[in-house]
């Protein structure tokens, strides 16, 4: 396979896995609020959902480099049928427990696998490749999916209505849901198809759940000794507890500002669309801001984190749908800038052997700070409020700049150390020159090379 026709498939299967995920962005805290929740119970389900996934995520990730990439993400698949199902027909907060359960399984099983599978094929192909571009151009696909379906999933509730056609679950979101159980069959017959694993994998699943133990306490031990990773996780940690706060309230914080929104479902998902719009726009750019700044990765992280930190205090203050969507847009168009950067460092400084097992780990961090930020963050929203809650979660954005900030700086100390060390060799060897040349000169007087 040709590094061109490996990343189309790789954009193949990540553009349609996101755009099943996207169909229900805009209207899934909506459906939540027709079936009775409360904001408070909102955001305990997502931090329970957060615990899940926190339980599944190392073993599934050992999973992974046990048994190969794409035979975990296929069963990834079912278990996420598993749970649209439920969700369809869930009427009780006790069923929305158990549907949280298998979203936060199959979110678990799907973690890393294919990112995974493309870097070691990528590598595979060419060793000194420029992962940071293919990632990027990657990127770029993702969010134009998760925009285009999830603007779909905003409008076919409105369409559907006018059918009159009711469909099992009685809700008037149902067919955005159904949509996704479409998609998601389609999404197993692709990936049988086109997902070629070379990765040898170090046994079947029976072998691979015996040899999980070893391959988590491993490739823990090298994360959290490796000091670039070890901070981008504690970064990537603090900047999960305040992101989560604007992806979970966002909906009903834009309902509060709309009032009655019979008829305006499609708003949400032209917000959504618009979002995922930005995020493809920061892709597309950060390529050759990159190349501005040559490819210092830890300041362009350091700059963009503040700038979403900083984002996140504008919108907290904003009374109208139009200026929300406008600082909206703007921080999702800086996190699409920083996703390649960040995942190019992440991946540059681990092992193959080890790689399933430190993105899963990576998303056990994101998900510990997705528990800790969606349960301050519905608590604060539901006895305060949402704007509040984000203006909290700003201050921990910046303690993710702080983390990025340690490593430039340190990677400039070493930058400096090293510079410094190859002008005293280069003095040293001119030293030596000079010194052979004096003696050359003794014996050839003409000669005058010092």
């Amino acid at each position: 396979m040709t590094k061109k026709r490996l990343l189309i498939h790789y954009i193949i299967n990540q553009s349609l896995h996101w755009f099943i995920f996207g169909l229900t962005y805009a209207i899934i805290r909506l459906y939540y609020l027709e079936r009775g929740l409360t904001l408070l119970q909102i955001g305990n389900l997502v931090a329970v959902w957060a615990v899940f996934v926190v339980v599944f995520e190392l073993p599934t990730g050992g999973l992974a480099d046990a048994i190969g990439r794409k035979k975990l993400y296929l069963i990834s698949l079912l278990v996420f049928l598993i749970s649209t199902l439920l969700l369809i027909f869930a009427r009780s907060l006790f069923i929305f427990y158990i549907v949280v359960f298998f979203e936060a399984l199959a979110r678990a099983l799907s973690s890393g696998s294919m990112d995974a599978w493309f870097v070691d094929e990528f590598r595979r192909l060419d060793k000194n490749g420029n992962l940071q571009k293919n990632l990027a151009i990657t990127q770029i696909f993702i969010p134009l999916a998760l925009g285009l379906s999830t603007i779909l999933g905003g409008v076919f509730p409105d369409l559907w209505q006018k059918t009159g056609i009711i469909l099992p679950g009685k809700s008037i979101y149902g067919i955005t849901i159904w949509m996704s159980v479409f998609f998601a069959l389609i999404q197993i017959a692709l990936t049988m198809v086109l997902i070629k694993e070379n990765y040898q994998p170090q046994g079947n699943i029976k072998t691979g759940i015996t040899m999980l133990p070893q391959i988590i306490k491993d490739s823990i031990t090298y994360g959290l000794k490796q000091q670039v990773i070890a901070l981008l996780l504690l970064g990537a940690f603090f900047f999960a507890i305040g992101f989560v706060t604007l992806e979970i309230f966002w909906q009903p914080f834009v309902k509060n500002l709309m009032g009655n929104i019979e008829g305006k479902i499609w708003i949400f998902g032209l917000i959504g669309g618009l979002y995922f719009a930005a995020s493809a726009l920061g892709n597309v750019i950060i390529t050759p801001i990159c190349k501005l700044f040559k490819n210092n990765y830890f300041l362009i992280l350091v700059i963009l984190f503040f700038l979403i930190a900083t984002g996140f205090v504008f919108i907290s203050f904003q009374k109208t749908v139009l200026g929300f969507t406008v600082f909206y847009v703007i921080i999702f168009m800086l996190v699409g800038m920083m996703d390649s950067p960040f995942l190019t460092l992440f991946h540059d400084n681990i092992p193959e052997n080890k790689r399933s097992t430190l993105l899963s780990f990576h998303s056990l961090i994101i998900r510990f700070g997705v528990l800790g930020g969606s349960a301050l963050g519905g608590y604060v929203s539901q006895n305060y409020s949402t704007a509040l809650s984000w203006q909290i979660a700003s201050g921990f954005l910046l303690l993710s700049t702080f983390t990025l900030a340690i490593l430039l700086i340190k990677k400039t100390v070493n930058e400096k150390k090293e510079k410094k060390q190859n002008i005293d060799i280069l003095n040293t060897n001119e030293g030596k020159n000079c010194a052979i040349s004096t003696l050359s000169e003794e014996t050839n007087p003409g000669r005058t090379d010092c």
